[in-house]
């Protein structure tokens, strides 16, 4: 039988080291088991797919009943709605994630800032959701916020949005182009219900940028950029990418 022999003196020696390193690691528990669990969150937005960039029909304009067949149209603002989304693909639920608008900034034609919109900041609405409060994000999950809309109320284009009726039936009912106000603008999705001393429309035509925080109750906040290039010749067809600030 092989005899191992205790070293005492190495033992009283390493002792108080190895009992401050348990003591280290009881201490510290929660904070390595967060870090090793804790989630993580992603902003994505892909252009050339419908669920980031897709058609959409916004507020009434104007209830038409048709004179020959009796039907009611609801004629609604023709528009175009994008939304950027946000994965967690870490190993725990992220708890109260918020997106706040910071500014827009606008650049010129030789792409020189020349005015920023500053927005205090504001927060933005997840897609789906009634209100502008957080929501939580369960793990290898994902949540869209609601990101800019652009809306062309020209009777050429409610027209041309309502392709499901026929061509005699809806240029019947849509009417005298003077009904309809004829503009072409865009807007970001913050709460205007209440006077906030930002505008409730931009005409803006050229290149902008968006800056946004995202923040959670466990996760470190992060800023992101969202690219945006508009005119309103093809006002449903923005060019839009997003870049996260390192």
């Amino acid at each position: 039988m092989t005899c191992y022999e205790i070293d005492f003196d190495l033992l009283q020696k390493i002792g108080p080291y190895f009992i401050g390193l348990c003591a280290l690691t009881v201490g510290f528990k929660d904070i390595i088991i967060n870090f090793f669990t804790k989630p993580k969150l992603v902003v994505d937005f892909t252009q050339d797919r419908k669920e980031y960039l897709h058609k959409l029909l916004f507020s009434p304009l104007e209830e038409i009943t048709d004179p020959l067949k009796g039907i009611k149209y609801v004629i609604r603002q023709p528009g175009v709605n994008s939304r950027v989304v946000v994965y967690n693909t870490g190993k725990r639920a992220a708890r109260n994630v918020l997106v706040r608008l910071e500014k827009i900034s606008f650049y010129d034609e030789k792409d020189n800032l020349w005015e920023e919109i500053r927005y205090h900041p504001s927060s933005v609405k997840w897609s789906g959701e009634k209100g502008y409060g957080p929501v939580d994000i369960t793990r290898d999950s994902f949540f869209f916020f609601d990101l800019i809309y652009f809306i062309n109320e020209t009777r050429d284009e409610i027209v041309k949005y309502y392709e499901n009726i026929d061509k005699e039936t809806i240029n019947r009912i849509v009417g005298n182009p003077e009904n309809y106000s004829g503009e072409v603008f865009w807007n970001v999705w913050i709460d205007l219900s209440y006077e906030r001393g930002v505008p409730y429309k931009y005409y803006y035509e050229g290149k902008f940028k968006l800056t946004y925080v995202l923040s959670a109750e466990n996760f470190e906040p992060f800023k992101f950029e969202v690219f945006v290039e508009w005119h309103k010749m093809k006002w449903s067809e923005p060019v839009i990418s997003l870049h996260k600030i390192k």
